[in-house]
């Protein structure tokens, strides 16, 4: 017996029935419990829907549909439900999108990496530590296939002073079923508003 079942509702209502008039509860008395039945067959219908509504107000207990309305009315239809995606995994996901760090390259790698499985390549033209300088080299945090340091003539790429507020992004595709157009909207969520992502996306 658990609280609000059938067996908890009926134990309580037929406690609760003066023993003067209606006898001990636990003498048999097949009209008085068929009566008190009906009641607490209603009665727990409507506890177990308030149980169900509590569950709801609070993402980390949120089930079924509720959780796919809390994403939409965060995100809109940018973070829906993956087909065959379990409760859990989906509330992982949007714990994920609430908190992710935005508007930084740290929070574009991070939200790349969390898409696809792999860091993406970023390259800022106007950035030395992504470009070099004439005759020095850099170490580069992120670098990827370019290797480090970064120098004119040596490896990297060529920078640029005019391509202010705009960035290179070289994203890779994973293999679950992970769309382009989903990588696109990946960095189109997290970047700075205002600023010009150039999206590559290999294999």
């Amino acid at each position: 017996m658990a609280t609000g079942d059938l067996d908890d509702i009926f134990g309580r209502l037929r406690g609760y029935l003066p023993s003067r008039w209606f006898g001990s509860p636990s003498d048999p008395k097949p009209i008085r419990d068929a009566v008190i039945e009906g009641f607490a067959i209603v009665l727990s219908y409507l506890y177990g829907l308030y149980a169900y509504a509590k569950l709801q107000t609070r993402l980390a207990s949120m089930t079924d549909g509720w959780l796919d309305m809390f994403a939409a009315d965060f995100f809109g239809t940018t973070l829906p439900r993956k087909a065959g995606e379990s409760d859990d995994s989906y509330r992982a996901r949007i714990k994920a999108a609430l908190f992710r760090e935005k508007a930084t390259r740290k929070g574009i790698s991070d939200a790349l990496f969390a898409l696809t499985g792999r860091r993406p390549e970023i390259v800022e033209a106007w950035r030395p530590l992504d470009t070099g300088a004439y005759a020095q080299g850099f170490p580069n945090p992120m670098a990827g296939p370019f290797g480090a340091p970064f120098a004119y003539n040596v490896a990297g790429t060529y920078g640029s002073l005019q391509l202010h507020a705009q960035f290179f992004v070289t994203a890779f595709r994973p293999t679950d079923g992970v769309s382009d157009s989903d990588i696109y909207a990946c960095v189109a969520d997290v970047k700075a508003e205002g600023t010009i992502a150039w999206v590559q996306i290999r294999n």
